[in-house]
């Protein structure tokens, strides 16, 4: 460890800008742990960019996973949000949280997210197949956004009532 050989703790020694750079490049879920570290590091996860939320990573419950994303996302105090990744395999119905994905991009989408990635596969996908229910509709916030640059999805889909804002 660099503290124990020179004495000196260069992680608290960074400026918090920076810190907020690499605690942006990592889940979401892990990011949040840092509160633990110090007083100085409670609110410094509020203030990521890039929001990457694997609940592989995490080994949660999908109802654990839910919770925590509809928990922390409201916190966030970035005015912008560069990247919002979402890659969620539940084993529950898409209709228990479909609801919360709403609210989930309304919070991104009012933080004018650039990149936005979504995989969000149901319990049926274990079972091998998928209904039309099972896709998550895309909000018409989502398709009519200026600020999205780039947008992947799997397990949604765009309904026919939606226009998909495609301006260059």
């Amino acid at each position: 460890m660099i503290e124990a050989e020179t004495g000196i703790d260069w992680i608290s020694a960074l400026p918090n800008f920076v810190i907020v750079e690499i605690l942006s490049k990592i889940p979401i879920t892990d990011a949040c742990t840092t509160t633990i570290l110090s007083k100085r590091w409670q609110n410094i996860w509020t203030c990521i960019h890039d929001l990457n939320c694997y609940r592989s990573n995490t080994g949660w419950s999908s109802k654990r996973f839910i919770s925590f994303i509809h928990n922390a996302l409201p916190l966030l105090n970035s005015s912008k949000i560069e990247s919002f990744i979402l890659h969620f395999r539940s084993n529950i119905a898409l209709s228990n949280y479909s609801s919360k994905c709403g609210k989930w991009l309304e919070i991104v989408l009012k933080k004018k997210v650039e990149n936005l990635d979504l995989d969000l596969r149901s319990c049926n996908e274990f079972l091998g197949y998928y209904l039309e229910s099972d896709l998550y509709s895309l909000p018409q916030e989502l398709c009519s956004s200026s600020s999205l640059v780039k947008l992947k999805f799997k397990f949604c889909k765009i309904p026919e009532d939606r226009i998909l804002n495609c301006n260059p």
